[in-house]
């Protein structure tokens, strides 16, 4: 995110340069406000305070510039935080219209008017600009009550921000939390209606009670997870690495979503080039990675085929899933794995939290790899990660 950005309207250059003395972020003022902070905390025995808050100062000398200055902030998603507005600017259009104008640009920009006369009374301004809260500095100002001002504003502005991206975070996340649970649920619900209603020999009946206790243990796992979420914990922290084989973990995820694969005219390929299989991971985790990046492949993947692939590389195995659909944009390659991201842009509509792919990459770091993502846009994209070997 773009450092906030404090905007000064005021017709007189004599002015806007007291301002730029005032309102410079300066080394020694940033380490000033950094002690202060420090103190605080040592006295109180609070948390870090916010001391250093840091902006952009930008001037105008009129207000339709200012107006432009706003406008373009806007639609650049660099938008001002806070304006400090002079009521008298002839020839142009007064503080007030600025004001006014800047407020409908931008409803949650914080304004300070600035004046050295009282021709605008307080209900006049409220009735103009339509909002209760309004801040008023009388000419001539003093310094520190400029800083303070700023900065208390910027710490307003910042955190109302801060809880409007939270909300939209939450409503996403619990709009959308069925795409987590709802595969597992539906391969249980399958396998009981056909232990129900068709007759098999035992060896087949047994797969799909095996199916059915893994499913119901995945979702018992990821209500786990999300239970680590809500305590801003890493999903990861708790569990147990162990000696494990990889390629039952692959067969088991291909079966539950060869069917899925199918339905879309998909081909679900293995490819091996080692019979060594023998990692340090965790079972459980690691069919999660397994199949939330199958089932992303299918979402994203119109025609062709979806191919899982194991090598060996450096003592480690390199497992592949590379699927031939819509790729993925390069500037939103690295986004992807943050918490709650969506894609902007899709060619194919796909419903989710964009919780997944964090949680993959999560636990792929917790056995100290990294997922990497190579992508063309209408060629496709291949995941990757790196397995190490389990020394017993």
């Amino acid at each position: 995110m773009n450092t906030p950005r404090v905007l000064v309207i005021d017709d007189e250059a004599a002015i806007l340069r007291v301002y730029r003395r005032i309102l410079s972020c300066s080394r020694v003022r940033q380490q000033q406000r950094d002690d202060l902070g420090a103190l605080a905390q040592e006295l109180f025995k609070t948390s870090p305070l916010n001391s250093s808050v840091n902006y952009r100062l930008i001037t105008a000398q009129q207000g339709m510039e200012a107006v432009k200055i706003v406008q373009e902030g806007k639609e650049q998603n660099d938008p001002i935080a806070v304006a400090f507005v002079d009521i008298r600017m002839p020839p142009g259009i007064d503080g007030l219209e600025t004001a006014r104008l800047l407020v409908e640009i931008d409803p949650k920009i914080e304004i300070v008017f600035v004046t050295a006369f009282s021709d605008q009374s307080r209900k006049k301004i409220k009735e103009t600009l339509k909002r209760q809260h309004f801040f008023y500095i009388q000419k001539p100002f003093d310094k520190l009550e400029v800083r303070q001002m700023t900065d208390s504003l910027l710490f307003r502005w910042q955190l109302a921000r801060d809880r409007e991206e939270l909300d939209q975070d939450k409503e996403v996340f619990i709009s959308n939390m069925t795409h987590e649970i709802r595969h597992p649920i539906q391969v249980i619900l399958g396998a009981c209606d056909t232990l129900l209603n068709y007759e098999m020999e035992d060896t087949r009946r047994n797969q799909f009670i095996r199916d059915i206790e893994t499913e119901t243990k995945r979702l018992y796992t990821l209500t786990k997870n999300l239970n680590i979420l809500k305590q801003n914990q890493k999903i990861t922290q708790k569990f147990h690495l162990e000696g494990i084989h990889l390629f039952p973990l692959i067969d088991h995820a291909h079966r539950l979503l060869r069917k899925d694969a199918e339905k879309k005219g998909l081909l679900l390929e293995l490819k091996k080039t080692t019979e060594r299989d023998f990692i340090l991971g965790n079972s459980d985790a690691l069919i999660q990675v397994l199949i939330n990046l199958i089932v992303n492949a299918i979402n994203y993947t119109t025609a062709g085929s979806i191919l899982t692939s194991v090598s060996e590389e450096e003592q480690q195995l390199i497992v592949q899933i590379q699927d031939t659909g819509v790729g993925v944009l390069p500037e939103e390659q690295t986004s992807i794995f943050k918490k709650f991201y969506r894609v902007k842009e899709q060619a194919v509509k796909v419903r989710g939290h964009g919780l997944g792919l964090s949680i993959c990459q999560e636990i792929i770091l917790a056995h100290g790899s990294m997922i990497q993502l190579q992508s063309r846009i209408g060629e496709g994209s291949c995941f990757s990660f790196a397995l190490p070997y389990s020394i017993n």
